[in-house]
């Protein structure tokens, strides 16, 4: 005799959980062993052409290969297929990750998240090539290789239960929204799925969630009773309820694969990833039609272009059809704040030809996922190189104040504008269930003006990307009742219909600051040198092609400049084989730009020597006549012979008399721990509360990510170093004058801080040589001075940024630690008297009450050690334990002193002397200008790159605005030569009237300059 109907619906997830757990071990059926034979692992890919005639041995699973990040190939037979309305599934279970090739195009990606995929029915063998890696951080089944390498434990053909398939689905999408339903009542407890104890009743709930509750809970009884294709027809018959009203909005699912280009693996990974998820991602596209995939990163398409051109084809063919969107504009998703103004332009305009090249058009929308900050040029490059909307979800992850819009028009420094969209409380990992499609509806915060919000959806970091479980769970939620309506669409037709209520958006100016991952400006200062090395030598290398009229360099440094602005390489979270293998390429690289162009300044034989001014800004020097020191100055972008310029003797040399370092500019007094006690330049004395230069040492201990924080507390411990400063000598040469301190950090650390003045320029210069020993510490350089504004201005690619150094709202102390673009101010309100520190390459600074900070080294736990160490098994991966933290050993850091005011000359703003001071110049075979002989008026607008354009002797004088300021330039050419207005794309130009030149703030102006007849 039965009971009546369970009364306890309090009780129906945990049967629900029961019955999923039993469908699953139903699903696959009917198993038949492979044959597989495998062909040896390697240190770099092979292509399938090669590897499917390599010899191939058996093998016996559970089968272990290779060592970390090695690939290896494996051949496999599979039985003719039994059943003709029976598809067959080849299962394969290998810790590594797999690409099935069935012919030269790669079928199907095998990883933790895709473990099947369905054959053809005539097909009786297979290759595939496999990656012995193992990088699903956020899968639930994830569990790295073994330290024996990678773990190979099934390969069988199987046939799937389709009722039992539909069955899961149907279950678990309402299981999610009946617990996504509940979330509203939290007093109603009785929904866990799993454990033991009082349940709550469901007293308090919704109808809905009753209603949810009492169909699961008949569900279940069919499926006991009567089996699941029974259970799937009842739920089929209750599907008019479950589409009754739907949450008016829109969550539009973009596929997604976030392929990190290196990280917790090297760049040859990458490509292999890049591969084996765009294989599954077409495949998808077989199987469900409606599926839409967006990817970016044009560097990601050209090498999967040479590694496996077929595979190439099959995503321009998805283009076309319109079910894969390239998008993105740029080369790679690159970090924003470290890379110069110039660099970081031309990861966009590398990164659009690219798309022209491969796909016939560019990109309108630029889509970073992953990024630490948000520089505020953005919009303006955006703009100039024609991308109009931006979308990102990095900014979910900032940890004290949530950002305030979802949609908005993001507005740069300049005022350039373009739509944007983030994502709020979901990042870049999304699922497709219906409580990620209730949170994204219920934290889109413009729902109000705009119906629809992106979801981006599919495993990532490291890729992956959407399964077929996402997609079935998508087809039931197109029309379920307490979700939004949920489709696949394309990111541009998303920014299409959100243009339609654009004049309803807020509109926000300036960065985007990230509060998190502040370590990251700082973390692997070597790195960070040989960046910047690199960027400087192709700044000379193309200077040296404008004297020249030689034309455009190759683009090859460009790219890999590019890629290692690549937002987990240049910042320093990689691990430590990414730059192993990165530092040797970016010195070489920076070596042949060098080389290149002293070969360029050398193609005349027939001069005399002269001296290559490589800036587009007029430039000292000092030179001895006679034993007379002299100063000269040579015109931008000229080579000239010195002794054909006029000097003017020094009236005295730079000196050091025991207690005072000195030249006709500068004056500078230190005590006894080699800190600056006394500060004076052109004859006014920097105001100062404390000595300048003092250096202070922090524990540093983030709370989760080492490589990538600096908490808030750790500022709050440091130790101002006290240890007493040797003198060991006082360096003199011609024009300049310095002296030497040694002291000790710690116990474990020391150093030699050289100051020195040069008669060139009016900036106590600063060398430091580090022997740094101190794991999970910071060493930071401290500037205390008068100058107490409101706001502390940094620079930043492109312009400046403002931010406050004074106590205040929550958004202005979660700036604690910022990027500067090598250089920062303090000043007083009216910014008429100030201080500023100028540095070769280091990024990492703060401003506090007067107090500038400049963070010089720091020694995390590297990525990779870290919380990520499971997926580096110790035997397959042996590190010495002083490899276990980045940055011990030497380091040579360079910094400058000055005094800001409010009539900075161009040549004496730090935008200007972070070139002046670090970038050389050059021995040139030849004499000759470019045809600009100076600029005037508008002092605050910095000339920053000489770009050539053509061989016919054109090229680009890049100029931006820093300080906040409109006015006019003028410009003196040579005779003959003209200049137009033009963008960072070169568009079409404007003829400029008379040679003068208005700007708006922060403008980036591009002048394109034209030789007689050129």
């Amino acid at each position: 005799m039965n009971f009546p109907q369970n009364p306890f619906l309090q009780l129906t997830l945990p049967r629900v959980q029961g019955a999923l757990t039993r469908l699953h071990s139903k699903l696959w059926e009917n198993p038949v062993p492979v044959e597989v034979s495998f062909a040896g692992a390697q240190r770099d890919a092979i292509p399938f052409s090669e590897a499917r005639v390599r010899a191939f041995q058996p093998v016996s699973l559970p089968f272990t290969w290779g060592k970390l990040f090695e690939t290896g190939w494996f051949h496999v037979k599979f039985p003719e297929a039994d059943t003709a309305d029976r598809p067959r599934f080849l299962h394969w279970q290998d810790q590594g990750e797999g690409t099935l090739f069935l012919e030269e195009t790669p079928y199907y990606g095998f990883d933790v998240a895709h473990r099947h995929v369905r054959l053809p029915d005539d097909v009786r063998e297979g290759w595939i090539e496999s990656l012995c890696l193992q990088s699903a951080i956020w899968h639930h089944e994830a569990t790295g290789t073994t330290p024996e390498g990678s773990r190979l434990d099934t390969v069988r053909v199987v046939h799937r239960n389709e009722w039992v398939w539909r069955a899961i689905h149907d279950l678990e999408v309402l299981r999610d929204l009946a617990k996504a339903e509940a979330v509203p009542s939290l007093e109603f407890q009785g929904l866990r799925e799993m454990g033991e104890g009082y349940r709550a009743p469901t007293e308090v709930v919704s109808v809905l969630l009753r209603r949810l509750l009492r169909l699961l809970d008949d569900a279940v009884n069919t499926l006991d009773k009567q089996g699941p294709e029974a259970m799937v027809k009842l739920l089929e018959s209750a599907r008019p309820l479950l589409q009754q009203s739907p949450t008016p909005i829109r969550a539009i699912l973009t596929g997604h694969a976030h392929i990190d280009l290196v990280w917790l693996w090297p760049e040859r990974c990458a490509e292999y990833k890049a591969r084996h998820t765009f294989a599954s991602m077409n495949r998808l596209m077989e199987e469900y039609p409606e599926f839409r995939f967006a990817y970016s990163q044009s560097a990601s398409y050209e090498a999967v272009g040479k590694s496996c051109p077929a595979m190439l084809e099959q995503v321009k063919k998805r283009v076309k059809q319109g079910t894969w969107e390239a998008v993105g504009a740029t080369y790679v998703e690159m970090d924003t704040l470290m890379a110069c103004g110039e660099a970081l332009a031309r990861a966009f305009l590398v990164g659009q030809e690219s798309f022209r090249e491969l796909f016939g058009e560019s990109s309108k929308t630029l889509w970073i996922p992953d990024v630490f900050g948000y520089a505020g040029c953005l919009p303006q490059i955006m703009r100039q190189c024609g991308v109009e909307n931006f979308f990102t979800t990095k900014l979910t992850w900032s940890c004290i104040n949530r950002f305030p819009y979802s949609s908005f028009i993001w507005r740069g420094t300049d005022g350039s504008e373009v739509t944007t969209h983030v994502t709020q409380g979901m990042g870049y990992n999304q699922g497709a269930t219906p409580s990620e499609a209730l949170l994204g509806a219920r934290a889109y915060i413009q729902s109000d003006v705009h119906d629809a919000y992106l979801q981006p959806t599919g495993f990532g970091d490291g890729g992956g990307g959407v399964t077929p479980e996402m997609c079935e769970r998508a087809r039931r939620m197109e029309s379920l009742t307490g979700v939004p309506k949920v489709q696949w669409g394309r990111i541009d037709d998303f920014f299409a219909d959100l243009n339609g209520v654009r004049e309803k958006l807020p509109h926000y100016q300036g960065e985007l600051y990230l509060e998190y991952h502040r370590g990251t400006f700082t973390t692997h200062g070597d790195l960070k040198a040989s960046f910047r090395r690199l960027e400087r030598a192709l700044q000379l290398q193309e200077a040296a092609h404008v004297l020249a009229g030689a034309g455009p360099i190759p683009v090859h440094a460009w790219k890999r400049l590019i890629f290692s602005q690549f937002h987990d390489y240049i910042p320093g979270s990689s691990i430590w084989e990414v730059y192993k293998e990165g530092l040797p390429e970016l010195n070489a690289l920076a070596e042949e730009a060098l080389a290149a162009a002293a070969k360029t300044l050398a193609a005349s034989e027939t001069d005399a020597p002269a001296i290559f001014n490589t800036l587009p800004l007029p430039r000292p020097m000092i030179v001895d006549r006679n034993g007379t020191p002299e100063r000269v100055v040579l015109p931008p972008l000229t080579a000239v012979a010195t002794d054909q310029l006029a000097g003017r003797p020094l009236a005295s040399s730079p000196s050091w008399d025991g207690t005072t370092l000195q030249s006709e500019r500068v004056q500078a007094r230190f005590n006894n721990y080699g800190e600056v006690e006394e500060l004076t330049i052109d004859g006014h004395a920097v105001s100062i509360r404390a000595p300048l230069n003092q250096f202070s040492l922090y524990p540093d201990y983030p709370n989760k990510y080492p490589a990538w924080d600096i908490d808030r507390q750790t500022l709050c411990l440091g130790e101002r170093l006290t240890t007493p400063a040797e003198i060991v000598d006082a360096p003199v040469s011609t024009g300049t004058a310095g002296v030497r301190f040694r002291r000790r950090i710690s116990e474990n650390s020391s150093m030699t801080v050289l100051y020195k003045v040069d008669a060139r320029h009016a900036m106590l210069e600063v060398e430091l040589e580090i022997d740094w020993n101190d794991p999970d510490h910071l060493l930071k350089a401290g500037f205390p001075t008068n100058y107490q504004g409101q706001n502390a201005r940094f620079g930043a690619p492109f312009n400046s940024v403002f931010r406050s150094q004074q106590p205040g709202s929550t958004e202005d102390e979660a700036k604690y630690e910022g990027c500067a673009s090598r250089w920062a101010m303090v000043t007083d309100d009216a910014q008429s008297e100030g201080f500023h520190l100028v540095t070769e390459a280091k990024y990492g600074m703060n401003a506090r009450d007067g107090v500038l900070g400049l963070s010089l080294v720091r020694s995390p736990t590297v990525t990779g050690e870290d919380s990520h160490r499971k997926m580096f098994p110790e035997a397959n991966r042996p590190l010495s334990p002083r490899n276990k933290h980045s940055d011990l050993g030497t380091h040579v850091i360079r910094y400058a002193l000055g005094r800001s005011h409010a009539n900075l000359t161009r040549e004496d703003h730090p935008a200007a002397m972070a070139d002046l001071l670090y970038t050389p110049m050059l021995p040139a075979q030849t004499t000759g200008g470019s045809g600009l002989r100076g600029l005037s008026g508008g002092e605050s607008l910095i000339p920053a790159w000489a770009k050539p354009a053509d061989t016919a002797g054109s090229w680009i004088l890049r100029l931006h605005e820093t300080m906040g300021r409109a006015g006019t330039l003028d410009l003196d050419l040579e005779p003959g030569w003209k200049a137009e207005r033009t963008t960072l794309a070169e568009d079409k130009g404007q003829p400029v009237d008379g040679a003068r030149i208005s700007f708006r703030p922060y403008e980036i102006v591009s002048i394109r300059m034209m030789p007689p007849n050129g």
